[in-house]
């Protein structure tokens, strides 16, 4: 039997499952606990992340749906389809999307666009990320109607052609030419200060070589906390390096975690295996992301803070609508300088952009510029750091911005 008839099979029992009203006494788990099953497959295994899927709390059922998605576990297909024909809360049901396509891949293409048509457009543009990766003629036919769309979506849509340009580097010619397309369409600006989706050249993306661990919802990092037993300190760090696959998913993991205790370990390891490349990251072959996960109170009590839509490209000090009150540093913390980049005379500045969340900390980061050997410390003091929170008509909102540590000889 094809692969395309065995998940067309899979998809009819799922569907015909996903009416599903028992609730089983999956109250229990937590997203933390399920964020450690990853990698696991035996049948206790297995069992969690079946009733995970149908647990009461979204967070619980986002975690179960990244584990399967990332993870082997071919045989609990049918179970995310049905979860993701249930989901009615938004952030789950994309999660689920994202992640039916990895297990299903064209097979389930069909499925996925009735899905994303009953999530709206960022299911859309959810589907549309993962054909710029796996199919991207295919994605370039989808563009002109995704073009329809508000100013945060086009924003979204033109991260995608140019990671798509980027990972696809023979098809540059037609992603740019298509960018242009939406670029000449964009409307206008209609209230000072505002910024079009478009407003900047055409540049293909480049990869990420280092960023801050991304929880994928907001209390996952305090759950994992206290799942894997993993007891925070002030300078507690874990650092793993992934190598993805074209999809966006963990291929290779390599952990440094020599100093960390065994919870720690566990965490840090649950989190590399379950990190995926973002929508508009270009995955290029034999390069490595570095991972910086803190295990410190501080950034777990921050990524709890963060809203379940992060800041968009336009709400930046720069130019936002509105009146606005810059962010101010009030707590800055050194990088400490790795002996073996001073032993081999590595200098220079790594720039980074931050997201400082609406409290002021920093909720995350990935590298813009890097040296090599020195991107690590850089993230890792940057993590660190504290604002004052950034004002738009008197209410506090995350932004974006671009932050850097020098590293000098001496």
């Amino acid at each position: 039997m094809s692969r395309a008839a065995l998940m067309s099979g899979v998809v009819a029992m799922a569907l015909a499952a996903a009416p599903l009203a028992a609730q089983p006494s999956s109250t229990a788990l937590t997203s933390g606990g399920v964020l450690l099953l990853a990698g696991h497959d035996d049948s206790d295994t297995l069992a969690s992340l079946k009733a995970a899927l149908i647990s009461p709390h979204p967070a619980v059922r986002i975690a179960a749906a990244r584990v399967i998605g990332t993870g082997p576990y071919p045989t609990l297909a049918a179970d995310l389809i049905a979860a993701l024909a249930r989901e009615q809360v938004e952030v789950a049901a994309v999660e689920m999307l994202r992640d039916v396509l990895w297990i299903g891949g064209d097979a389930v293409l069909q499925i996925a666009d009735e899905q994303a048509r009953r999530i709206g457009p960022s299911g859309s543009l959810t589907v549309a990320a993962w054909l710029a990766r796996e199919a991207p003629e295919r994605f370039l036919e989808r563009v002109s109607t995704l073009a329809a769309s508000s100013p945060d979506e086009r924003l979204e849509l033109r991260g995608i052609l140019e990671m798509a340009a980027a990972q696809h580097p023979t098809m540059s010619d037609a992603f740019e030419s298509a960018w242009k397309t939406m670029a000449a369409q964009d409307p206008q600006p209609t209230t000072a200060g505002e910024r079009t989706a478009f407003a900047k050249p055409w540049r293909p993306a480049d990869p990420v070589t280092a960023a801050l661990a991304k929880p994928i919802e907001p209390t996952l990092m305090s759950s994992l906390l206290q799942a894997s037993s993993c007891k925070p300190a002030p300078n507690r760090v874990g650092l793993a390096s992934i190598a993805f696959r074209p999809d966006g998913r963990a291929a290779r993991v390599e952990l440094a975690s020599e100093q960390l205790p065994k919870g720690c370990v566990d965490a840090l390891t649950a989190i590399a295996r379950t990190t995926v490349a973002d929508d508009i990251q270009p995955v290029v072959t034999d390069q490595r992301e570095y991972v910086i996960t803190p295990f410190t109170e501080t950034f777990a009590a921050c990524t709890a803070s963060v809203a379940a839509h992060p800041p968009t490209e336009s709400i930046r000090p720069a130019s936002p609508p509105g009146k606005i009150v810059p962010p101010r540093k009030k707590k800055d913390v050194r990088p400490l300088y790795p002996p073996a980049a001073q032993q081999a005379g590595v200098q220079g500045t790594v720039i980074m952009e931050a997201t400082v969340a609406s409290t002021g900390c920093i909720s995350a980061a990935h590298v813009v510029k890097s040296i090599r050997g020195l991107d690590a410390a850089a993230l890792w003091a940057v993590s660190q750091w504290e604002y004052t929170p950034t004002l738009l008509n008197g209410t506090p909102v995350p932004v974006i911005m671009m932050v850097s540590s020098t590293f000098t000889l001496r």
